[in-house]
């Protein structure tokens, strides 16, 4: 059985879930049990999803060795019923508030030493979603 991550708090709308819900979750967890190449984040994972921006994400965590949560990968259901990774750059920002540790690596300054500017979360994630678009339209 999977314990799952309470969010409830988290989502912005109330979204209903899939009747599918309980297997997409699970299968969501299964990946990051076969595909665990992520340093420093281990078992036990735990899958789970949240409403945000509308959208229902399915999002998988583990542990690092200190004991805080880690975010491992975040999903979005396809057309087909798939569930497809989301680019950090689309990780919502109820998802990275979960995962403070990511936050910060997903934040960090750039190899040059330059720094983040102080932003909220969702500034952080709405600016990174604003790149990824830019970058997809213009090629």
């Amino acid at each position: 059985m999977i314990a799952k991550m309470d969010t409830s708090i988290r989502t912005t709308e109330s979204l209903e879930p899939a009747a599918e819900e309980p297997t997409l979750i699970e299968l969501a967890r299964i990946f990051a049990e076969k595909r665990s190449q992520i340093p420093d984040i281990i078992p036990p994972y735990i899958a789970s999803s949240l409403v945000a921006n509308e959208r229902r994400y399915y999002y998988v965590a583990g542990k690092d060795r200190q004991g805080r949560p880690r975010l491992f990968e975040v999903f979005l259901v396809n057309p087909t019923g798939e569930l497809d990774a989301v680019p950090a750059c689309f990780y919502p920002g109820a998802v990275l508030e979960l995962f403070p540790t990511d936050l910060q690596i997903l934040a960090a300054p750039d190899p040059w030493g330059g720094k983040v500017p102080d932003l909220t979360t969702t500034q952080i994630a709405d600016g990174l979603q604003s790149i990824y678009l830019d970058e997809q339209r213009n090629g």
